[in-house]
């Protein structure tokens, strides 16, 4: 039977009752347990006794036995491994234990002191009355009245045959100073974990700038009486250490020597030997801190051991393996990788197996191992792998064991169930993507449209011919009105949708024979492209009439298919001319915006010049792209046509006037009786006089006068003879005889 202790220095043996029936009891024989298993056991120092081949336990009850590991207040829960290296070791909690892995077969181990605390504790070896703890260093009080007589032996960790000390390190304290410093020394190769031990100092002097290695006797410096011993003195390389600084020595056992390479805050500063191995030959040996009395300087903090250790702990086992998908022939799997000891470090391989046949830890061996087993993945990965090559519509179970550099190997996973498919048959057709897109005439949809055929499954199928054919809009598929595609190993097929030349809806029809949903429908929007020219409607006459508001013709913007481009902002500016713009920009109103209609087109009012025969040249264009542009012209129509209304053809007595006022009316370009223009009456022949009236004043005799603007209507007396808003004039005109 497992004892309890046992049961605790190895959380791997629990671990083995992973594989426990529906009511956790199950059967535990001795050819479970691996060689890597027993020897990481051994190497604990404990030892398996099997007075029965058999052994029945209850995992429950195993694991809620096991006793809380001891935590300093504030750490972190340690991994399993290293929880239970521990309790092996019988570590108090004063001190931390870190364990890292590698790939080299040998994890490397530190045990670190720092005193936080005001006690010494169990952890050493020394003498109450001259050492103790003070502001979280190790100190020797005023009762330390010699010189070198103090050793302090570090008992938790010690070298052996299995556990190789490569490195001890300190750091000197926060009041260190230079004469304390270079009376404190490593105690190296200690022969026994006591405060008399015998072994190596290894020290710098602060007045010397060397490195001396010398022998500790039973605790004492004195090696004979009055007389020390020494092996070797080194020249530093380095400055004098000050308070704070990492003293390391690296150990190096040779068979001709044992070296002492000596490190200040991780620079080399010297190296010394023993070549006679004095204390090298000891297997066991022991390490600590040898310190001059009589009140110096000379504090200690982060006492740290480190060394390496064959890598005996077994990666932690999977417990989420499971079938995540499958295919007729293949399974994928998926679960989350552990590490190298247990959930720390990286693993260095798997074994994946599976069979038929129900799988466990005695049958796994026997099962068939996957191909192509890819490395692990850093721990706490999901990582995913496909076990191919299988037969249709079968079940397979599978497990998987993790392996270390070192072959340790983690116990059998949970084992995952899995049916590979039957023959796939193609049974649904549907729409995938593409359809209700908006696309510019002549040019292709932004995406293609897909469909896809899918199995029994729901899985792609693979190989069935999908027809595309476009039925409104005048598109194309590839540049046909109808084009084949075969779905690819997704089940899909796609093709590209170029609209047609017009705007407006576009469709297309999607066929695959013999499937549910064989026939879809399709539709998209072709829409304006950019604009690539500007044009006017065709304008018969560019004559209007003065002061006048007028419709401009119309203006279209379209793209390079013809079609017009809704949306798009046009600006009327008037060049030369005069005239503006009705609800134009102010404060001149030479300038009007405006944005086109669904189909492209916008249209300008303008007012006209108030001078007769004035030009405006109007200037339309695109302010997002000045290279298109249109222009025209508006004429204030000139006088063109000269009209008799009255008083034409009378007669009167020589020296009468004439019964009738002469009317003329005077008509623009367009027609228009022209306004406010100025008409000159002249007697040509056959005498007589033209008499202007005004304001009741005599008439003055004229033989002809001129008229420039004035009222609207002929008043007797005034010096002008203007036309009205009709565009006439009325007046009298004294005629001789034979006058007309």
């Amino acid at each position: 039977m497992f004892s309890n202790l046992e049961v605790t220095s190895h959380l791997s043996i629990i671990k083995l009752l992973a594989q426990a029936s529906t009511n956790a009891k199950f059967e535990l024989r001795k050819a479970v347990l691996s060689k890597f298993e027993l020897q990481e056991i051994e190497f604990m120092g404990r030892r398996l006794l099997f007075g029965m081949l058999n052994v029945v336990l209850y995992a429950e009850v195993a694991l809620a036995s096991l006793p809380s590991n001891p935590q300093a207040p504030g750490q972190a829960q340690a991994p399993a491994h290293v929880d239970s290296l521990r309790r092996a070791l019988g570590l108090t909690p004063d001190v931390k234990l870190e364990w890292r892995t590698s790939m080299s077969g040998f994890d490397t181990l530190k045990l670190v002191d720092n005193f936080n605390r005001d006690y010494v504790g169990d952890s050493w070896d020394y003498d109450s009355r001259y050492w103790e703890v003070k502001d979280g260093e190790l100190v020797l009080n005023a009762n330390a009245t010699s010189e070198w007589r103090y050793l302090a032996t570090f008992k938790p960790i010690f070298n052996h045959g299995d556990r190789q000390i490569v490195a001890v390190s300190y750091r000197w304290g926060k009041k260190a100073d230079a004469v304390g410093i270079g009376e404190g020394a490593h105690a190296l190769m200690l022969d026994k974990p006591t405060k008399d031990a015998s072994g190596y100092w290894l020290w710098r002097r602060t007045n010397q700038e060397r490195v001396f290695l010398y022998a500790i006797k039973d605790g004492n410096w004195e090696y004979w009486p009055d007389s020390s011993k020494a092996y070797e003195i080194a020249q530093s390389h380095t400055p004098l250490p000050k308070a704070g600084d990492v003293i390391n020595a690296v150990i190096r056992n040779e068979p001709t020597a044992v070296f002492f390479d000596y490190y200040i805050n991780d620079k080399w500063d010297a190296t010394l030997q023993d070549t006679s191995r004095e204390f090298g030959k000891n297997v066991e040996w022991y390490t600590g801190v040898f310190i001059h009395g009589q009140q110096l300087n000379n504090q200690v903090d982060d006492f740290t051991v480190k060394w390496l250790q064959r890598d005996a702990i077994e990666p932690a086992r999977v417990t989420d393996l499971r079938a995540s998908d499958s295919t007729k022939n293949s399974v994928q799997l998926e679960w989350t990788m552990t590490g190298d000891n247990q959930l720390e470090g990286q693993a260095d391989h798997l074994e994946i197996r599976y069979s038929t046949a129900p799988i466990n830890a005695f049958n796994f061996s026997s099962a068939k191992l996957a191909a192509n087993i890819p490395a692990p993945a850093p721990p706490g990965t999901k990582q995913r792998f496909s076990v191919t090559g299988l037969q249709l519509s079968t079940k397979y179970y599978f497990a998987m064991r993790v392996y270390d550099e070192s072959d340790n190997v983690s116990l059998l996973s949970n084992v995952a169930q899995c049916n590979t498919k039957a023959e796939s048959i193609a049974q649904k057709f549907q729409l995938v993507s593409g359809c209700g897109q908006s696309g510019i005439v002549g040019q292709a949809l932004p995406n293609p449209i897909i469909v896809e055929v899918l199995d029994q499954y729901g899985l792609g199928f693979k190989g069935k011919v999908v027809k595309f054919v476009v039925t409104a809009g005048g598109g194309k598929v590839q540049g046909k009105d109808s084009i084949a595609v075969t779905t690819g190993s997704d089940g899909r097929a796609a093709t590209p949708w170029t609209m047609g030349a017009l705007p407006g809806l576009n469709q297309m029809t999607m066929r695959c024979a013999g499937l549910s949903g064989a026939t879809l429908q399709c539709q998209a929007n072709g829409t304006s492209g950019m604009p690539a020219s500007i044009s006017l409607d065709s304008w018969p006459n560019n004559l209007y009439p003065i002061n006048t508001t007028t419709e401009l013709p119309s203006l279209k913007v379209a793209d390079a298919l013809g079609n017009g481009v809704p949306g798009v902002l046009v600006q009327f500016n008037l060049a030369t001319g005069g005239g503006s713009f009705v609800n134009g920009q102010p404060p001149d109103q030479k300038t009007f915006t405006d944005t086109t209609d669904a189909f492209g087109v916008t249209r300008a009012r303008f007012n006209t010049s108030t001078a007769y025969g004035d030009t405006s040249k109007i200037i339309m264009a695109i302010p997002a792209n000045n290279a298109l542009q249109a222009s025209l012209k508006v004429i204030a129509a000139p006088p063109e046509t000269l009209r008799t209304i009255s008083g034409n053809e009378q007669s009167a007595l020589a020296g009468k006037t004439l019964p009738q006022p002469l009317k003329v009316r005077i008509l623009d370009a367009t027609g228009v009786p022209a306004k406010q223009y100025s008409v000159t009456f002249s007697v040509l022949s056959g005498g007589g006089t033209m008499a202007l009236c005004a304001g009741g004043r005599p008439a003055r005799p004229m033989s002809s006068f001129y008229h420039q603007s004035g009222a609207a209507r002929f008043t007797p007396g005034g010096n002008d003879c203007p036309t009205g808003n009709s565009g006439i004039w009325a007046g009298k005109i004294e005629l001789f005889s034979g006058g007309s």
